[in-house]
């Protein structure tokens, strides 16, 4: 956001960025003035991430927790991506009834939490995601379990009832304590 210019609690143009400075890792802060933003005036808040970077989200009102609101639907916009174009492509359904759309969405959204859990348990106990080098995930947790779940359906040398029972056991809402020996399953 640093090509964003506001103004500082003098008035005198800056960067936003430069208004969340002395933000560390974790922290946050919420200016409770007004701020020019373009033609808009907004209030700011800012979080600086733990890799560094800095969030800053806008609202039109002076909001209490704006980064914990911005978190939550940022939650949104990541299911709905997934269910679109990086997984599902429920765009290319062209269904605008919406107790059509209300009954599409069912499957996928249990397609989506399926493939969340399984990418998780593979992160967390089987073989975590590689980090590339600008410090992010090379893929999302939701892919790797997509990907590893699509293997076991549609790899036929890799087809073993006794596997992909076990993925279906991360469906269940308080899945056993499973082990990486316990559940190996290679996707």
């Amino acid at each position: 956001m640093h090509c964003r210019v506001s103004a500082n609690h003098r008035g005198q143009k800056t960067h936003v960025d430069r208004l969340f400075n002395a933000l560390k890792p974790g922290e946050t802060a919420r200016l409770l003035q007004l701020r020019p933003l373009g033609q808009c005036k907004v209030y700011l808040s800012g979080l600086r991430l733990a890799d560094g970077e800095l969030l800053v989200v806008t609202s039109g009102g002076l909001v209490q927790d704006a980064i914990k609101i911005y978190g939550l639907r940022w939650e949104i916009e990541t299911l709905f991506g997934c269910l679109k174009g990086r997984g599902f492509k429920l765009e290319e359904t062209r269904v605008v009834s919406y107790l059509r759309i209300k009954k599409l969405l069912v499957l996928p959204v249990i397609a989506f939490c399926w493939s969340h859990k399984v990418g998780d348990w593979k992160h967390e106990c089987v073989l975590p995601i590689k980090v590339k080098t600008h410090r992010r995930k090379a893929q999302s947790i939701f892919r790797y379990g997509l990907d590893c779940i699509r293997s076991e359906f549609f790899n036929a040398c890799s087809r073993s009832n006794k596997r992909l029972r076990k993925l279906i056991l991360l469906l269940s809402p308080a899945p056993p304590a499973l082990s990486a020996k316990s559940l190996t399953v290679t996707c």
